[in-house]
């Protein structure tokens, strides 16, 4: 009784948090607690489920459809990283350190409009079953799966509360990623470690001494990382008023360099303080560890300021090469076209901006847009209309000599032509030549 009333507070808790990933796990499990309740044969109970997860699956996809179809997105292009690793997958953090170089490849060969629109940053898989499969391949996931098949098959009763919990986070780490998250990683470890075991027959014998020296050494050196992450925290926190906490942290860089999180955070506070120089090679870093196109802006924004324009112009180019509907890494590749003198190019940067389709509007977006379009109203930039636009030879942009004398020859055509017929040339057409004349 105690056990149902919990499942039942612990199911109106996963209603209320707006988690489609919560509602399967949620409902599957309780099904499968109510099968069990009623003694329903195993054979019927998976297909019963499996029947109720597809009917659930529907309208579920239908409530937030944009957001499955951008995970159906990612599971494509984690479907590339497997193909390219199958059997062993990319290591740890696989996903995190990849993800965004394989999207950027996938959409430039394969991605078409949509696909360019939808993409964005990310560094989950969304699936712990895909995860498995990209960091660690077809091998982890039968280590993985034989875990489950042991623990499962010795488990001496089908009928144990933790079970049902069991099933349920299995179906919520099918859309979700509570590896990521520390607390839902505990849960699954205590969920298998609380289901009752059957005894072995025979008795593993085992060395204390050796085992207990082992677990001392894993504690004391868990220990001291902890305690060094604590002080890099507490030294980021302090960084832009005490000269020592700055100190500490180049000092201590080469001993948090894989920690994205702590990496991430140095880089930030010395882009934010101006030390661009310096900022260069923690954000590099970054782009191995997590790479996103803020990352990538960063980074080409400090090149930009040392004066590195090529490197800055590489960075710009592959955040927009990653997230092609992020205006972002647009507006700033504009900008340093503009401040580098390259006005044709600015040109051309600036009018995709104002044309292009972004996937969420806000103030931001607008104020880029307002930006480029006061740059692109300069005198530098201005439209050169030659003629009106209603006729065949307007011409935008600025116009090269030899536009300029092909369209000459063209007017002189029509001009001379009307002439010949005994036609009063218009007013038009003489402006337009007159002005044409001028430019030549």
């Amino acid at each position: 009784m105690l056990w149902d009333v919990l499942l039942l507070i612990q199911s109106c808790a996963w209603l209320m948090a707006d988690s489609r990933a919560a509602w399967l796990a949620v409902g599957i499990g309780i099904s499968k607690m109510l099968l069990q309740k009623r003694q329903v044969v195993v054979r019927r109970q998976i297909l019963l489920l499996t029947l109720s997860l597809v009917l659930l699956a529907i309208p579920i996809y239908l409530y937030k459809r944009s957001s499955a179809d951008a995970r159906f997105f990612i599971w494509k292009i984690c479907t590339e990283m497997i193909q390219d690793a199958p059997l062993y997958g990319h290591g740890p953090q696989g996903v995190s350190h990849n993800f965004m170089h394989y999207q950027k490849l996938y959409l430039d060969e394969k991605g078409n409009d949509g696909e360019k629109l939808q993409a964005t940053d990310n560094r989950l898989a969304f699936n712990e079953g895909v995860r498995l499969l990209c960091e660690y391949g077809i091998c982890g996931v039968l280590l993985m799966g034989g875990l489950l098949v042991v623990v499962g098959r010795s488990a001496p009763s089908t009928k144990h509360p933790c079970l049902y919990l069991l099933v349920g986070f299995l179906l919520f780490s099918c859309f979700s990623y509570p590896s990521e998250i520390f607390s839902l990683s505990s849960l699954f470890m205590l969920l298998l470690g609380s289901l009752p075991q059957q005894r072995f027959k025979r008795k593993i014998i085992v060395r204390c001494r050796y085992l207990i020296g082992v677990l001392v050494l894993l504690a004391g050196t868990s220990f001291i990382y902890a305690f060094m992450c604590i002080r890099i925290d507490y030294a980021l926190n302090h960084y832009y008023w005490d000269e020592k906490e700055e100190k500490l942290l180049s000092d201590y860089y080469t001993y948090f360099s894989c920690e994205h999180e702590l990496v991430s955070r140095y880089a930030r506070s010395l882009y934010l303080a101006g030390e661009y120089e310096t900022a260069i090679h923690p954000l590099t870093r970054m782009t191995q560890l997590t790479p996103t196109v803020e990352i990538y802006c960063d980074l080409g924004y400090s090149h930009q300021q040392l004066g590195n324009f090529q490197q800055a112009e590489e960075c710009f180019r592959y955040a927009v090469a990653m997230v092609p509907g992020r205006m972002t890494p647009h507006y700033y590749l504009f900008k340093l076209l503009h401040s580098s003198g390259d006005k044709e190019r600015a040109f051309q940067e600036g009018k995709h901006i104002l044309q292009m389709k972004v996937k969420i509007e806000n103030k931001e977006v607008e104020r880029m847009r307002q930006e480029v379009k006061s740059i692109l109203t300069h005198s530098s930039y201005r439209t050169t209309r030659v003629v009106h636009q209603t006729s065949p030879f307007f011409v935008t942009g600025r116009s090269s000599p030899e536009a300029m004398k092909r369209l000459y020859r063209s007017l002189s055509k029509q001009f001379f032509r009307n002439k010949h017929k005994n036609l009063s040339p218009t007013r038009h057409n003489q402006s337009n030549l007159s002005l044409t004349l001028r430019f030549l």
